[in-house]
Formats: C-alpha cells, sequence, structure tokens
C-alpha cells in the first residue's frame, strides 16, 4: 500500500531472527504495475519489555526504522550523494544482490559493501540442463567449515545457512513469475521441470553469497 508502492521510496520487508527469511506477516510485492517490492529486508521482530518480563513484538515498523538509521550512516559516510544514490546504493549492498524476490528484495543490506570489503567468492553451485529438467547442483565442498569462501561468505548476513534462493523471470521486464527459497539440509542439488518455463524466461538462482542466470 501507499507510499510502500511509491518508485522513490526504499520499501523495507520483514524477515524472521530465527531463520534469516520472510516472516510471515510482512507484505509481498511487486507493485500494481510490475516493480520490485521490499527494495530490502531487516528483522521484523524485536524482544521488548512486557508489564512483567521481556517478550517478542512483531512489526515491519521495527524493520523499517533499523533500515533508516542504517541509511544515516551511509549518508555520514558519503555526504555528497544524492537521495537516489544512497537508495540504489543500499540495494546493491543487500547479501542477496543481485538476486531480489518479492518477499526478500534484496535482501539485508550489508554496511561492510560501504567499508570497502571484498564481496567477490568462487561459484557456490552451477546449473546443468538435462533433457526435462534444470539441476542447481550445489558445490560439495563449499559448506566445509574450513573453506577459505565459507569464511569470506560468512561476513555477510545469513551465508553460513544453506539457504537457496531462485526465481523464474521474463528476460526483457525482469518481472518474476515464480520463487523459492529451499533449506538445502542433507541435499547437493535442486531440480526444476522444464515444464515450469514458458517462453523468453530464465531462472537466477543465488546460494551462500553468489549469484547466477540461465537463460533459454
Amino acid at each position: 500500500s501507499a507510499p510502500a508502492d511509491a518508485d522513490s521510496v526504499l520499501t523495507v520487508g520483514g524477515i524472521s531472527s530465527k531463520t534469516g527469511i520472510h516472516i510471515d506477516f510482512s507484505s509481498f510485492g511487486p507493485t500494481y504495475d510490475g516493480r520490485m517490492k521490499p527494495n530490502v529486508v531487516a528483522f521484523g521482530d524485536v524482544i521488548t519489555t512486557g508489564k512483567k518480563s521481556l517478550k517478542t513484538a512483531y512489526g515491519t515498523s521495527f524493520s523499517t526504522p533499523v533500515i533508516s538509521g542504517f541509511a544515516a550512516c551511509v549518508m555520514q559516510i558519503f555526504p555528497d550523494w544524492t537521495n537516489m544514490k544512497v537508495f540504489e546504493e543500499i540495494q546493491k549492498s543487500g547479501h542477496l544482490y543481485p538476486y531480489y524476490d518479492y518477499a526478500h528484495g534484496f535482501g539485508v543490506p550489508q554496511a561492510a559493501y560501504f567499508l570497502g570489503v571484498d564481496r567477490s567468492i568462487d561459484t557456490t553451485f552451477h546449473f546443468r540442463k538435462e533433457h526435462d529438467y534444470i539441476e542447481i547442483h550445489i558445490r560439495e565442498e563449499i559448506d566445509s567449515a574450513s573453506s577459505e569462501d565459507t569464511q569470506k561468505k560468512n561476513v555477510y548476513f545469513g551465508e553460513d545457512e544453506p539457504y537457496l534462493y531462485f526465481h523464474i523471470a521474463n528476460k526483457y521486464t525482469g518481472k518474476i513469475r515464480k520463487y523459492k527459497v529451499i533449506k538445502m539440509t542433507g541435499s547437493k542439488t535442486y531440480s526444476i521441470d522444464l515444464s515450469e518455463f514458458r517462453e523468453e524466461e530464465y531462472v537466477m538462482a543465488h546460494y551462500k553469497g553468489f549469484s547466477d542466470i540461465l537463460s533459454f
């Protein structure tokens, strides 16, 4: 709802502090005219004081102030940036970027991005196209605790969790038709039947800091 649908408003969705993914009360995008929302996400649950003890409170009214404070810090670091430059760079700092979906946007903004920390990593998965399906295959060694890649990825939020994100979208408009988050516990492969794809579509996936696209 307005004003979150506005093109110049950085809309913040909510994620769970327990799972690191979408929290059930947070709204989904896109906007009515098909633009991506939310832009980024932050925790939608906090510990607060009750009448007699601590309690958990919920709402994107907690998520948004976190990112507002984050934006203020970015503007202090880069005082010459315009508001829209700050908007764009906060999106790029998201832990899922360049992957996005209508529940998580570009993910949780990362302070490390603005402090010059190198976020480039080696491939964490690859696509394999078979006769009637596509496999997203996780590299066997990528979840090893001793992996240098893993140590680097853990600088970023949530990258120690085995979540595979993917979406299917139109290659010309970028509008997503389907997206999903799968916890890859005990599995190294996720398959998508080719019958799920329409003409002029691609699949984009993200796993532990690495994103890739397979077009048709």
